[in-house]
């Protein structure tokens, strides 16, 4: 099931940055200011990753369950998104609405947020054509 993919991915990923915010902060600065470090980190942990995540966009998309796209692309644009949202929250602090957000209420409004933008059909986000 997409969503308890999604859901669960998301999940994993808040757990893993409230424990190590500022050491991913302290480590993205690093990693753009030391060109072999960055490209270490492309290679043992970008690509593999992006890898991972392209090759799920695309068996979606090949069974029918998402709509026809770069899963190349895809598969960056759900990582920005993730990566920006982090960096959002630890920016904002205590002053996060996200805050008050149970993280498995957070991770599967966010869940549903990409599903209605990558399911084949008519998405469910209100406001839009179809909702």
């Amino acid at each position: 099931d997409d969503r308890q993919f999604f859901r669960s991915l998301v999940e994993e990923r808040l757990a893993m940055l409230k424990g190590n915010a500022e050491r991913l902060l302290f480590m993205l600065n690093e990693v753009m200011r030391d060109q072999e470090l960055r490209r270490q980190w492309v290679r043992e942990i970008i690509q593999p990753n992006l890898g991972k995540a392209e090759r799920h966009v695309q068996s979606r998309i090949s069974s029918g369950a998402f709509r026809p796209m770069d899963a190349r692309v895809t598969a960056r644009a759900l990582a920005g998104m993730g990566i920006g949202f982090a960096v959002l929250a630890m920016i904002e602090g205590e002053d996060s609405p996200c805050r008050d957000i149970p993280d498995g209420e957070l991770a599967a409004q966010l869940a549903e947020f990409v599903l209605a933008g990558v399911q084949a059909g008519q998405g469910s986000v209100p406001g839009r054509p179809g909702a």
